[in-house]
C-alpha cells in the first residue's frame, strides 16, 4: 500500500517528521504515535541491516504513507540494541505503518531551531519591557494619587 506525491525523496541525514505505528504478528500494537501525542522526529541514518526501516524511508516523499514488514530479530538486535521482548516471536516480522509528514535536511532544521529561539528570545524581551512599562505606569499613577491626596489635604 503506497500513496505518493511529487515532493523530494527523503535522504540519509534528513530529519523526518512522521507518524508511526508498529504491531506484532498478532496485531498487538507495540507503539502508535497517532495515539501517543502526535508525530515524532527521526534522523534518517544509513540502514543497519537488509530490510531496515531506514531503507524504506529513503524511498518515500513527504506526504507518503507505507507499510513495511521488518525482521523483529534484526530490529531489536541492530536498531534497538536490546534483547527481544517475550511478547515478540523469534523469527517474526513487525509491521510498521508510516506516514511521512515532513522531511528536512539536518542543517536546515538547525537553522529553523535557531530562528525559532531568536523569536522566543525577542518575545521574552518584549514581555519584560511591557512589564517594566506597566510597573512604571503604576508607579506614576500612585505618585499622582499621593500628590492629589496631598493637595486635597492642604486645601481642607
Amino acid at each position: 500500500m503506497l500513496k505518493s506525491n511529487k515532493t523530494p525523496l527523503v535522504k540519509i541525514d534528513d530529519v523526518v517528521t512522521l507518524q508511526i505505528k508498529y504491531t506484532n504478528t498478532k496485531d498487538s500494537v507495540l507503539f502508535d504515535s497517532w495515539k501517543m501525542g502526535g508525530p515524532l522526529q527521526l534522523k534518517v541514518t544509513k540502514p543497519q541491516f537488509k530490510g531496515d526501516l531506514m531503507a524504506g524511508l529513503v524511498l518515500m516523499h513527504a506526504g507518503d504513507s507505507a507499510s513495511f514488514l521488518i525482521s523483529a530479530d534484526s530490529l531489536f538486535a541492530k536498531t534497538f540494541n536490546m534483547e527481544m521482548p517475550s511478547f515478540v516471536e523469534k523469527g517474526s516480522d513487525l509491521k510498521f505503518t508510516v506516514k511521512v509528514i515532513k522531511s528536512i535536511a539536518e542543517a536546515e532544521l538547525k537553522a529553523e531551531e535557531v530562528k525559532t529561539q531568536k523569536q522566543k528570545d525577542m518575545q521574552e524581551t518584549l514581555d519584560i519591557e511591557n512589564i517594566r512599562l506597566a510597573r512604571d505606569s503604576d508607579v506614576r499613577d500612585f505618585c499622582d494619587d499621593v500628590r492629589w491626596q496631598s493637595d486635597l489635604a492642604t486645601t481642607i
